[in-house]
């Protein structure tokens, strides 16, 4: 005869390992990819910072001996042939903006792809720069860079991981509730 202890120890088991199966579902179909996710957003401003970087090298070039350097026509050209040059290298970069010394966009010295205007790249990562001429910030680079691919990735390992999450809540909460019950049982 069962005593009221046995009674019921798979189902009280069951209730406590409920929580826990939950839990750890969660987690992993969670935590990998926000995990990636943010890690790769941050690996993704510092390339555009890097870019930035580059970027405010060659304008601080530019601006070298020029008297007011963002009004000056010929800079517009020279700014463009920049571009031109940088561009190619790095396919990933989305819009680039000039800002001056008060950080307002300046007129002419902007550039958008067409990867700029996907909705997925509306907040995509981005980076900036100072340009420094004679000790003085003269303005500022940002760059920002696509993240389509990154949102792209992140969904598959979202799926991946839910998968396996699931399975493995499932797992850790049917085995040993069958195991009990089965010893019950006997």
């Amino acid at each position: 005869r069962k005593t009221d202890d046995q009674i019921g120890l798979g189902r009280r088991l069951a209730k406590r390992l409920y929580p826990l199966a939950l839990g750890i579902g969660f987690l992993i179909s969670v935590w990998l990819p926000v995990t990636y996710y943010v890690l790769e957003s941050n690996a993704l401003r510092g390339t555009a910072t890097l870019y930035a970087q580059n970027l405010s090298g060659k304008f601080q070039d530019l601006v070298i001996g020029v008297p007011s350097v963002w009004t000056y026509p010929d800079n517009i050209q020279r700014y463009r042939q920049i571009l031109h040059d940088f561009l190619p290298h790095s396919n990933d970069v989305t819009t680039i903006l000039i800002l001056d010394e008060a950080g307002r966009s300046i007129a002419g010295y902007e550039h958008e792809t067409e990867k700029a205007e996907a909705w997925w790249n509306r907040y995509a990562p981005s980076g900036s720069a100072p340009i420094i001429f004679n000790n003085r910030v003269i303005g500022t680079v940002q760059v920002g860079v696509a993240r389509g691919s990154l949102l792209g990735v992140t969904l598959s390992l979202l799926v991946l991981s839910t998968a396996m999450g699931v399975g493995l809540a499932v797992l850790v909460y049917s085995f040993p509730v069958k195991v009990v019950r089965g010893m019950e049982g006997q």
